[in-house]
């Protein structure tokens, strides 16, 4: 009977502590960054790193160059002064299709040249092709090459360009509208069987996909927790509820385990 007595309150302790440690784990203070960091949403699309939201979220949440902005429901990302509306974000292959932002029926807003040879993204496909856009021409032109390549704008817009003709690479009268135009900008695009007589309009809008260099989530992201970035260290941190981690978050071994039941 005795040895009974002693086992029923061995059981109740390991119960009491059980109980005890569970309950302060599920009430302890959870980390402000781990919280900080929960994805939000701009236009149905999840921003997470290495993205965040100015405004939304705290800049550890992403990598240094990934900042996007909500506008009108668009997430914005600007790139070397240019603004990109981000129609998808791939996360699992680390990719983002982007396109020119306020592109208006006719009219282009300012665009200037996009080089990523260095720098935190890179073109997905090495052999891009790209929208030539002529601006500040000359009068000189020949009429059908002015009728069917120029950007119409409205009267407020048209010292954006000035009389501006929109070409693709493949077009022949390129090379003589090169030399009859003052500046050359470049737009990357995706043509996806627009030939030389394309709707320069319709390619910008449907834009081009990026691939970008970051410091990887996915251990972090298999251990259930959220990715951030340290930028007094320049390191990549997980941030868990206890604290951050470089990796991963580290599985808390329970002080119950190591109770075991002492029977007499």
């Amino acid at each position: 009977m005795k040895h009974k007595s002693l086992s029923a309150l061995i059981s109740s302790f390991n119960l009491f502590v059980f109980t005890f440690f569970l309950l302060s784990e599920t009430t302890s203070c959870v980390d402000s960054q781990y919280e900080a960091c929960v994805p939000k949403k701009c236009g149905g699309q999840s921003i997470s790193y290495p993205f965040w939201i100015q405004g939304e979220q705290e800049s550890y949440c992403g990598y240094p160059g990934f900042e996007l902005t909500c506008q009108n429901n668009h997430s914005i990302l600007q790139i070397l002064e240019n603004n990109y509306t981000v129609q998808e974000i791939f996360y699992g292959n680390q990719s983002i299709r982007i396109s020119v932002s306020n592109l208006g029926s006719e009219c282009l807003p300012p665009i200037r040249n996009l080089s990523l040879e260095v720098g935190t993204f890179k073109f997905a496909s090495s052999d891009i092709p790209y929208l030539h856009i002529l601006s500040n021409c000359s009068l000189s032109l020949p009429g059908g090459l002015l009728d069917y390549n120029r950007i119409s704008c409205e009267a407020k817009n048209e010292n954006v360009w000035g009389l501006a003709l929109a070409m693709f690479g493949n077009n022949k009268n390129l090379s003589y509208a090169l030399g009859k135009c003052e500046t050359q900008v470049l737009a990357p695009v995706e043509l996806n069987g627009y030939d030389v007589i394309g709707d320069y309009m319709e390619v910008l809008r449907m834009g081009f996909v990026l691939q970008w260099k970051a410091s990887n989530c996915n251990e972090c992201k298999a251990s259930g927790r959220r990715c951030g970035f340290d930028a007094s260290s320049y390191q990549f941190r997980c941030f868990c509820k206890d604290r951050p981690h470089r990796g991963r978050c580290k599985t808390r071994k329970s002080s119950v385990s190591l109770l075991s039941p002492i029977l007499p």
